[in-house]
C-alpha cells in the first residue's frame, strides 16, 4: 500500500495513466540529461583494482599507438585542489558502471528488478568490453573559465 492507495488501486491508476506517466517521466529524464550535458567531464583511468597503466590496449587506444605518455595524479590531492579552486563549479566524480547489457536491455533489467532507475546511472554506464579502462569521470558545471587545479611535484 502506498499512501492512501491500495496496491490494486495504484496498479489500476498506472495502467489508466500509462502514456501520461511515460511522457512525464521522459520530460524529467530528458531535463536531467540536458543539465548533465551542460557540464564538463574529464575522463581518466584509476588503478584501484587493475593497473590501466600496464594495459597495452589502453596505450594503443589513447596514446597515439603506444607513442604517448601518462600523467599520474594523487587522486585525493587532485580532488581537494579542484574543489578548493573551483568554488561551487566542482560537482564531484563518478566511477563508470560496466554492464554486460546494452543500454536498452540495461534499463529494462533495472525496471524488471523493481529497482529505481537513476539518470546518472544511465549516463555513466558502459559495456563491460570497456572495463579495462577502469574509468572515472570528474564533473564540473559548465563555465567558460577553465577548471583550475594546483600541481605539486612529488
Amino acid at each position: 500500500m502506498v499512501g492512501d492507495f491500495s496496491d490494486e488501486q495504484l496498479e489500476r491508476f498506472v495502467v489508466e495513466k500509462y502514456h501520461e506517466l511515460v511522457e512525464t517521466l521522459n520530460v524529467i529524464v530528458l531535463e536531467i540529461i540536458k543539465q548533465k550535458q551542460n557540464n564538463k567531464f574529464h575522463c581518466m583511468a584509476h588503478d584501484a583494482n587493475i593497473k590501466p597503466l600496464e594495459s597495452r590496449l589502453m596505450w594503443s587506444h589513447y596514446s597515439n599507438g603506444l607513442r604517448g605518455f601518462v600523467i599520474e595524479f594523487d587522486f585525493n590531492s587532485m580532488l581537494e585542489s579542484i574543489a578548493n579552486k573551483n568554488n561551487d563549479d566542482f560537482s564531484g566524480y563518478t566511477l563508470i558502471n560496466y554492464t554486460e547489457l546494452g543500454f536498452t536491455d540495461y534499463i529494462k533489467s533495472v525496471i524488471d528488478a523493481g529497482k529505481p532507475l537513476f539518470a546518472d546511472r544511465m549516463l555513466f554506464s558502459k559495456h563491460v568490453d570497456w572495463k579495462y579502462e577502469n574509468e572515472l569521470r570528474l564533473i564540473c558545471k559548465y563555465s567558460k573559465t577553465p577548471v583550475q587545479t594546483t600541481w605539486q611535484p612529488a
